[in-house]
């Protein structure tokens, strides 16, 4: 694009390019700019919800786990292909190389767990890249993230969980039914803590989005968004239909985080899927 197009005077250029800094951690040269990045992506968000919405609604599964982890880009202020351990504070590309080659950490979640049971050894690695005290702040953020273990189960089908059997679920073709998950905070955390979206310290409210897909043909079967986890769980439900074919079938269910990066969980289903219910009858 020549520097002379009339482009370049399109807010819809102006709003990209400041979402590319957005996501780069650039400095912008001028306040202006960091005003105008700040109203981008307080609309961004409620664009990107909707999108999220749009994409259940027609069934895409790939287009709204897409949409989802970019709005966890505008929260954390990186890329989806960045390592998740960027999002802490005052962590940089050669803390994580050192991480990964003395602790083996490489994720988020792996930071996270060795910050509940061995801070002493995070802060030591940490201090060669930063101050004792930015790597006690570090290791704090970690100790504040909500680890979430997920459990779910079909009642009039199987009490017990679905997610941790390798026993397929017993069910009708193309019939209703209920899975009931349970999301449980497993470590104390802090209670009272709200995530801030990156470089703008705005807080946001941390929620949450349940989705039931089928990866092989790309359906998204069902979706919900939750609020955070109040307390120490919390019990939703989601409705959804069984394949529509007899034989044995999955679906993956998908805990998604609307902030965090790294966080997300995917776990499958297994069905063995009878013929329809009057299908039954009439060989009866």
């Amino acid at each position: 694009m020549q520097p002379s197009s009339p482009l370049w005077e399109s807010p819809h250029i102006k709003a990209f390019l400041l979402l590319q800094a957005h996501f780069e951690r650039l400095q912008l040269p001028i306040a202006d700019y960091l005003t105008d990045t700040k109203s981008v992506l307080d609309q961004c968000v409620r664009v990107l919800q909707a999108m999220v919405d749009l994409a259940a609604d027609e069934g895409w599964l790939t287009t709204a786990l897409g949409v989802m982890h970019v709005v966890q880009m505008l929260i954390q202020a990186r890329w989806h292909t960045d390592s998740t351990l960027l999002t802490l504070p005052h962590i940089t590309a050669p803390a994580v190389d050192a991480l990964r080659a003395r602790l083996r950490i490489g994720s988020l979640p792996e930071f996270m767990a060795v910050a509940q049971t061995q801070s002493t050894k995070l802060t030591d690695v940490l201090k060669t890249f930063m101050s004792v005290q930015e790597a006690r702040e570090t290791v704090a953020a970690a100790q504040k993230l909500p680890f979430v273990s997920v459990d779910a189960h079909v009642p009039g089908v199987a009490e017990e969980s679905c997610l941790r059997t390798a026993r397929p679920l017993l069910v009708t073709a193309d019939a209703e039914y209920v899975l009931q998950v349970k999301l449980s905070k497993t470590s104390a955390g802090d209670r009272n803590y709200r995530p801030k979206m990156a470089r703008t310290g705005r807080p946001v409210n941390e929620g949450w989005w349940l989705v039931l897909g089928e990866p092989t043909t790309g359906e998204l079967v069902a979706l919900k968004r939750i609020g955070g986890i109040k307390g120490k769980s919390l019990t939703t439900t989601l409705a959804f239909w069984s394949p529509e074919q007899p034989g044995p079938a999955s679906y993956s269910l998908y805990l998604m985080s609307d902030c965090y990066m790294g966080l997300d969980q995917q776990y499958e289903i297994s069905f063995e899927v009878g013929p329809p219910d009057d299908a039954a009858s009439t060989e009866a």
